[in-house]
């Protein structure tokens, strides 16, 4: 069951699952909406480095 496996993800910090790929869209997605001009590449940076600088 999907609900299963995303928490399941979620609970380990499995990195490259569903979970973190729908948390890095919907992230990017509201990003957007409020008008911030994050790509998506630096969306995931962010989630998958914690900080926020650039390169």
């Amino acid at each position: 069951m999907l609900s299963q496996r995303l928490i399941e993800e979620k609970s380990i910090g499995f990195k490259g699952g569903i979970y973190h790929k729908v948390q890095i869209e919907l992230a990017n997605n509201s990003n957007h909406i409020e008008g911030s001009q994050l790509s998506q590449e630096q969306t995931r940076y962010i989630f998958e480095t914690n900080t926020i600088g650039f390169e």
